[in-house]
């Protein structure tokens, strides 16, 4: 990699001195630093390597060019270059005295075009003028994103603190200033936009050089070189939408910025607050919440990765309601049948249409469902934009402006919060459910189901052998429960005179939610305004409610008197059928 060193030469009669370095180096005594730089840096330099001066009209006459000075030889700086460093290719470079802001741009761009592609960079601002070492900073920044420039040193020999006696002048690396400015813009780049690649760039190869030469006691450098592990792992996470791995990750990572918080930070002490504008970041995360699957998606919004912000909130919803339920959301079968109740319910499908591995867990979810509607709701907006933006928008009717899908996200993470929010209070005790029917032990209902489980009847009638037998064979039924004598003459004789009165139903709820255990099937079927209502009353309570069907079999007779035919219609059983879901 060839390197480069680019210095300024002024009209000064500099004084000679040795400059000297933090390491006990120091320079031979002479007038020009340039020479001194290239001693104490450039020893193994060749005519690949280049020193570059930059100089005006007047200071080329007083410094660069020889001179005779009351009968005396003066070497000007070419000289001394030409013969104490012989080896490295030297380029002197004509610029403007004036320092007008079109001037400056004039001396960036020729700086610029100085550099090519993978040079290593050496500034030396010694004699530059006053703006360069700002300069300096922005060409290196620039020739870096542009030509993959990397910055050596930026030196300043400090003739100011001179020692007189021992003519020593202390040289000044201000390369770690300048780095300053990376991390500032590599962390304000993880904090706005998530992207870590420019932290863990700048932190894995100085540190690891750094723990090498140390041997690994170096306790900045372990540190810093961990947080740039964490880091590229988070970043993965994320974008492989990992959620199971975000949350172990997040702590580690807020357990090495308290770490360091812990160690004196000596290579760029101003570091210290950047990180800890980073840790707060992570602050929302909680290892035993809920609430961290729904701040992973949002972390994705903000930070503009929306089809993993979308794909993570789709599953983690499933998760959390898996977790609601007392279900393994490991299973596959399982996770299925939770996106398959929020079709069901959303769209109000039919028990007979459904197509799911076990109808008795998806009428459970659907009661956890119907509980959280309001929320929930939300998933299904969620599910359309999962499957448009995961089909890159080939299907019809797919979303066209891509920024619609941010805004989408950024309604349904506000629509789905409070369902989080609760599950979350839930999972810590903070709270219990809201309604008996609602929650149920998953572990308690299996031994319900296995053991046999009730059907209550809301009839005024009773059922035929076909309905018995197709209710135990369909859900082990075992006790089969009809309304009290008091209770079912409220359900039969329901006035047919004036308007519909809520209150003639008051008895059938009453003695429903005295009998009523989680999973019980509830037939209903009477009078057309009861039936509704009831059926309307049970599923505000998640509970489904069904009805009997039947086909129609027509068998026929001729009299032998007069010539007439009997009809005789005979109605078969067929099925029970679930009532739509009423929202």
């Amino acid at each position: 990699m060839p390197r480069k060193l680019i210095s300024f030469l002024g009209t000064t009669d500099y004084t000679p001195c040795h400059y000297f370095l933090p390491d006990g180096r120091n320079s031979k005594l002479g007038k020009f630093v340039q020479s001194a730089v290239l001693e104490l840096y450039g020893n193994d330099w060749t005519q690949e390597d280049q020193i570059i001066v930059c100089l005006t009209k007047e200071a080329k006459e007083k410094n660069w060019n020889d001179k005779v000075v009351e009968g005396c030889n003066i070497y000007g700086l070419n000289s001394i270059l030409q013969v104490q460093h012989p080896n490295v290719s030297v380029k002197m470079v004509d610029i403007d005295a004036d320092q007008s802001v079109e001037a400056q741009w004039k001396l960036f761009d020729q700086i610029v075009e100085l550099i090519e592609t993978n040079d290593e960079i050496y500034f030396d601002v010694t004699n530059a003028f006053r703006t360069f070492p700002i300069m300096a900073t922005m060409v290196w920044n620039y020739v870096k994103t542009l030509r993959g420039a990397l910055l050596g040193k930026i030196l300043y020999g400090n003739f100011e603190a001179l020692d007189r006696e021992t003519k020593m002048a202390p040289m000044i690396d201000l390369a770690e200033m300048a780095s300053l400015l990376e991390w500032t813009i590599g962390i304000n780049q993880f904090l706005c936009y998530g992207n870590t690649a420019t932290l863990v760039t700048m932190i894995d190869e100085p540190m690891s050089r750094d723990l090498k030469d140390t041997k690994g006691q170096d306790a900045e450098a372990s540190q810093l070189k961990k947080l740039a592990k964490a880091l590229r792992e988070f970043s993965l996470a994320l974008s492989t939408c990992r959620a199971n791995r975000v949350q172990p990750i997040i702590q580690d990572l807020k357990g090495i910025l308290s770490e360091l918080e812990k160690v004196e930070i000596h290579k760029l002490p101003p570091l210290v607050k950047l990180l800890a504008k980073m840790k707060e970041k992570f602050e929302i995360f909680d290892s035993n919440s809920i609430m961290d699957y729904y701040y992973m998606a949002h972390w994705c919004c903000e930070h503009d990765l929306i089809q993993q912000g979308i794909t993570l909130l789709s599953e983690n919803v499933v998760t959390v309601i898996c977790w609601n339920n007392g279900l393994d959301e490991r299973k596959v079968e399982i996770r299925n049948d939770v996106n398959s109740a929020l079709t069901i319910h959303h769209k109000s499908i039919p028990e007979p249409l459904w197509r799911v591995c076990e109808n008795s867990r998806v009428r459970q979810l659907l009661k956890h469902i119907h509980a959280h509607k309001d929320a929930l709701a939300f998933t299904q907006d969620l599910t359309n934009k999962r499957n448009d933006i995961n089909h890159a928008g080939g299907k019809p009717g797919s979303i066209k402006q891509s920024d619609k899908f941010k805004r989408a996200l950024e309604e349904i993470l506000d629509g789905l919060k409070p369902y989080f929010e609760y599950s979350d209070e839930i999972l810590n005790g903070k709270r219990e459910g809201d309604e008996k029917f609602h929650h149920a032990d998953r572990t308690e209902q299996s031994k319900r189901e296995d053991a046999g489980l009730k059907m209550l009847l809301l009839l005024s009638h009773g059922l035929t052998d076909e309905q018995w037998k197709n209710a135990r064979e369909r859900w082990n039924i075992v006790s089969f429960e009809s309304m009290p004598t008091t209770v079912a003459q409220s359900w039969g004789y329901v006035p047919a005179v004036g308007e519909w009165n809520e209150s003639w139903l008051n008895p059938v709820k009453i003695w429903l939610e005295e009998i009523y255990e989680s999973g019980d099937i509830v037939v209903v079927q009477g009078e057309p305004a009861a039936t509704m209502r009831m059926v309307v009353w049970l599923a505000e309570r998640s509970i489904p409610a069904y009805y009997a069907t039947t086909k129609r079999k027509v068998m026929t007779e001729e009299s032998a008197q007069d010539g007439s035919v009997t009809s005789k219609r005979v109605f078969q059983h067929v099925q029970f059928r679930q009532y739509p879901c009423v929202n």
